[in-house]
């Protein structure tokens, strides 16, 4: 095959991909970052990466394959799904967002930050509720399905002020 035709090959190979489901925006490596907006799909592949997804984005699905990544998504943006096929990744999501989320492996964590007028003293407590789907498949193939019932998830409760001193009542003791 001539070299020019291989030009041709590619770019109908990179049409496909592009075309298909396959996430747009990927960081694919091990021990990598990347902090940004993220716009459509995004897809980390390799294991121990960080990444920070920044206010404003619009996310239709976040794909991990790997092992021991950590995502934080900042407050303001939008998410569909989260799909995860590995171990141990972890993954913070802001108040009220709750995605779509299915694994394939072990000991993932999709959870998600406090309301801001939850924390502090005095202030109110909420709880998130989130269903998971484990898909497991043994040594022989065979698949099996299991959706936890919701699950509340109650943050931890604030630190109260310590009390004001108590006003001395006896007049003699007053300064």
């Amino acid at each position: 095959m001539r070299t020019g035709m291989w030009v041709p090959a590619i770019l109908a190979a990179l049409a496909v991909v592009e075309l298909s489901g396959c996430a747009r925006t990927q960081l694919m490596t091990n021990e990598g970052r990347r902090d940004g907006r993220v716009y459509g799909d995004y897809g980390i592949t390799g294991n121990s990466n960080q990444s920070r997804i920044e206010g404003g984005s619009l996310l239709r699905k976040l794909s991990i394959i790997g092992s021991n990544n950590q995502v934080v998504v900042d407050d303001d943006v939008s998410m569909a799904k989260i799909e995860i096929v590995g171990s141990n990744n972890d993954i913070e999501l802001p108040y009220g967002l709750n995605p779509y989320f299915a694994q394939i492996g072990r000991n993932n964590v999709v959870r998600n930050r406090p309301a801001p007028w939850t924390t502090g003293p005095g202030r109110l407590s909420t709880e998130t509720t989130r269903t998971t789907t484990t898909v497991e498949i043994d040594e022989d193939g065979n698949v099996s399905t299991s959706t936890t019932p919701p699950v509340r998830t109650t943050p931890p409760p604030a630190r109260e002020p310590a009390p004001a001193p108590a006003e001395p009542t006896d007049p003699d003791k007053l300064p």
